[in-house]
């Protein structure tokens, strides 16, 4: 699955802290016309509830077996909420560093190592070291992978 961001950057300053940071948010796209949303700032709150009704009602996923919205992104840290079919496979994580996928609908198997591991709604599952891991799910699925680089 590809995946286009158009960057858009603004300048923040806090007035109160003396503190500035650049604002970083995404633009509209094909496949999602609803207008840009910000993916880095000082403070944010992302409605996951929404995300996943946006998900659910695009055509990648209608017509995929998965699709996915960053929802943040700074140096050395990525956010995203995937959505997995059933029989949807992810095997393209090969990450140094440690990320964590937690499970928010549904049930999935996760291998690393040759080793499986079943995952399902509120679990969690947290890998600390590089080599490749793969997410299968088994029923239609949500996930929020967070990836520390």
């Amino acid at each position: 699955m590809a995946c286009l961001l158009i960057w858009h950057w603004k300048h923040y300053c806090n007035t109160t802290s003396n503190t500035c940071m650049t604002l970083k948010s995404n633009h509209a796209t094909q496949n999602r016309p609803a207008g840009s949303r910000p993916i880095d700032a000082t403070n944010m709150l992302a409605d996951i509830d929404n995300y996943i009704n946006t998900i659910k009602q695009e055509d990648a996923w209608q017509k995929s077996d998965r699709n996915a919205i960053t929802v943040f992104k700074t140096s050395g840290i990525t956010i995203v909420l995937s959505g997995m079919h059933a029989g949807a496979v992810i095997d393209d994580y090969n990450r140094g560093g440690i990320s964590t996928i937690q499970v928010l609908e549904g049930k999935i198997v996760f291998t690393s190592d040759g080793e499986e591991r079943e995952a399902t709604s509120g679990q969690l599952i947290i890998t600390h070291r590089d080599g490749k891991y793969f997410i299968r799910a088994l029923e239609d699925s949500f996930l929020l992978l967070t990836i520390k680089e």
